[in-house]
């Protein structure tokens, strides 16, 4: 992971990773319909971002994300998982889309983290 970042995908759909030293905060940015390239590698992504302990939060913007496949669905329950064991106090997700924001609703439910995750639901120009 290099300090400026990862992106993944292209203008239809994907996503980007920025850590934030400072912040201690990783931040994700998601967007449009993703490919299963791009579903597969999200968890892998995050998860490398997260792992050298040094951060504390983890926000996901995901206002211009559209609703997942069950890869994608897959991914974002694999890093909700992971968060306790990575030391992730809080994770924060922005949505706009109600039904991506219900498909995320039931993700964070079913993991170990639900009470680590705060949802804001924020305008898509926001």
């Amino acid at each position: 992971m290099t300090p400026a970042g990862k992106q993944v995908g292209d203008a239809s759909g994907g996503f980007s990773v920025h850590c934030n030293v400072e912040s201690a905060e990783v931040q994700v940015q998601a967007w449009g319909f993703w490919s299963v390239d791009a579903a597969t590698t999200f968890r892998t992504a995050v998860l490398e971002a997260c792992t050298p302990l040094t951060f504390k939060r983890l926000q996901l913007d995901f206002r211009a994300l559209k609703p997942m496949r069950d890869e994608g669905q897959q991914g974002v329950s694999a890093v909700m998982a992971a968060l306790p064991r990575l030391g992730i106090e809080q994770a924060t997700v922005i949505t706009s889309s109600h039904l991506t924001k219900l498909q995320l609703l039931r993700i964070v439910r079913e993991s170990a983290a639900k009470d680590r995750v705060e949802f804001i639901e924020r305008a898509e120009d926001v």
